[in-house]
Formats: structure tokens, C-alpha cells, sequence
């Protein structure tokens, strides 16, 4: 591992040779795939298909375009790799959740919960919602995420207020009963 370290230094100064042992090393690669198992099969992201080669080849090219940047004097190399990895694998993750789950999201944001449990609130929600007429989908779209008002919205769909006003509530009242049957 002090090689590795070394050898980051070296690259950090522009030793091309020092950056291309550092990618090619086999403790490099652990880390890389060992991150990319970590976010994949120990979480509630196994069903989503990834390619394990790509992200590893992706954290290798962040890596050399970033190598600069690594303070090495209180950072381990393996350490920085690792979490290069980890962020490139949940972000591969996420992308084949955003379309699988469809192009339009609601999003979530909530300070109190972790990654993965914001995660899992978020995919319950969009089954939810995949549950709701679409005219109520949009009004609680355009409502909460785009934060039009009611005379907006109406206009927007050439309906009265009084109607948006009565899709925004059925839509919260269905969207409530989906979602206790999702947590239950």
C-alpha cells in the first residue's frame, strides 16, 4: 500500500509512468470492484442490471483526470479510489433507476434520512404514483415540484379552479391509500 502511495505522489507531479503502474495495479483494481460490489449487492440496488467493467474503466478515467487533485498527505490513495468507485456506481445505479422508473420524478428531500432509506421512500412513492390518474399526477406535479397555484394549473389544463382544486385533493387521498398499501 506505501507503493501505491508512492506512486500517486509521483503521478501527482505528472509521472505518466507512476499514473499508468497506479491504474494498472491489482490492489487498484480490488478496491475499484470491491466499491462497485459494496453499492451494487449490498444494498437494495441488486435488481438493476450494471455493467461492472465500464464503471471500472470510468473510475480509472476520473482517476488519471483527477490524480492533481489527490492530497495524498491525509487521504489514502485505495481510500480515494474506493469512494471515486462508490460514487460512480451509485450514480450508473440511479441513471438505470431514472429509466426504468420513467423520466418524469418526484423528488425527495429529505435531510433526516439516509441514502439508502431516501432511496427506497423514493422508488415507494414513484409505485404510488404510478397507481394515480394522470390528470391527478399532474396537478400534484405542477402543485408541489413546480409550485403553481391553482389558477395556474387550471389554466394550464383549460379546467375551472374548483376542478383543480378537487384533482389535487382525490389525487393526495389515492396517492395516500397507495402508499399504505406500499408500506404495509
Amino acid at each position: 500500500m506505501e507503493e501505491l502511495q508512492r506512486l500517486a505522489f509521483k503521478a501527482k507531479t505528472g509521472d505518466k509512468k507512476a499514473l499508468e503502474e497506479l491504474c494498472k495495479s491489482s490492489d487498484i483494481r480490488r478496491i475499484i470492484y470491491k466499491a462497485i460490489y459494496d453499492v451494487h449487492n449490498r444494498s437494495n440496488y441488486r435488481d438493476y442490471s450494471i455493467s461492472e467493467d465500464d464503471i471500472y474503466q470510468e473510475t480509472l478515467l476520473k482517476i488519471v483526470d483527477k490524480i492533481k487533485y489527490f492530497v495524498g498527505r491525509r487521504t489514502k490513495i485505495t481510500s480515494w479510489a474506493y469512494r471515486i468507485a462508490h460514487n460512480i456506481t451509485y450514480d450508473v445505479i440511479n441513471k438505470a433507476v431514472r429509466k426504468v422508473k420513467g423520466t418524469k420524478k418526484f423528488m425527495i428531500q429529505t435531510k433526516t434520512l439516509g441514502e439508502k432509506e431516501n432511496f427506497n421512500l423514493y422508488l415507494k412513492l414513484e409505485d404510488a404514483l404510478s397507481k394515480i390518474p394522470r390528470e391527478y399526477k399532474r396537478v400534484l406535479r405542477l402543485y408541489y415540484h413546480d409550485k403553481w397555484n391553482f389558477r395556474e394549473i387550471a389554466k394550464s389544463m383549460k379546467k375551472s379552479e374548483t376542478t383543480a382544486r378537487n384533482y389535487h385533493n382525490n389525487g393526495i387521498k389515492l396517492l395516500r391509500k397507495a402508499l399504505i398499501r406500499e408500506l404495509i
